[in-house]
C-alpha cells in the first residue's frame, strides 16, 4: 500500500493551484486527508516553525498542530500567526477615530 500523502491525485490538485490565488477548495483536501488517514485529521509536527506558514496551512486543512520555535521572538510571532486568528475570527472592532483631537 501507497503512503497516503503520495496520492497522486491529492499531488496532482495542489500542483495545480501553486501560483494561483483561487485553489480547490479546502473542504476536498480536508476529505481526501480523512480518507488517507482511516477517517481522522492527521498530526502534523514542527519543531522549528519560525514564521507559523507550515502549522497555518496544517490548521487550515484540519489537521492537529503541535509547533513550537527555540528563538523567543520566533516563538512569539508563531504564536500571534496561530491563535490570535482563532481566538479572534468573526469578531468586528471600530477603527480609532482618525481626527486629531
Amino acid at each position: 500500500m501507497a503512503a497516503p500523502w503520495r496520492s497522486t491525485g491529492v499531488r496532482r490538485a495542489a500542483a495545480s493551484c501553486i501560483g494561483r490565488e483561487h485553489g480547490p477548495d479546502p473542504e476536498w483536501f480536508r476529505a481526501k486527508i480523512r480518507a488517507a488517514y482511516g477517517g481522522r485529521a492527521t498530526g502534523v509536527l514542527n519543531s522549528f516553525a519560525v514564521g507559523g506558514a507550515i502549522p497555518l496551512e496544517a490548521i487550515r486543512l484540519g489537521c492537529e498542530v503541535t509547533a513550537n520555535g527555540l528563538n523567543s521572538v520566533a516563538w512569539f510571532i508563531l504564536k500571534c500567526t496561530l491563535e490570535y486568528p482563532q481566538r479572534f475570527a468573526g469578531r468586528t472592532r471600530p477603527l480609532s477615530d482618525p481626527r486629531p483631537v
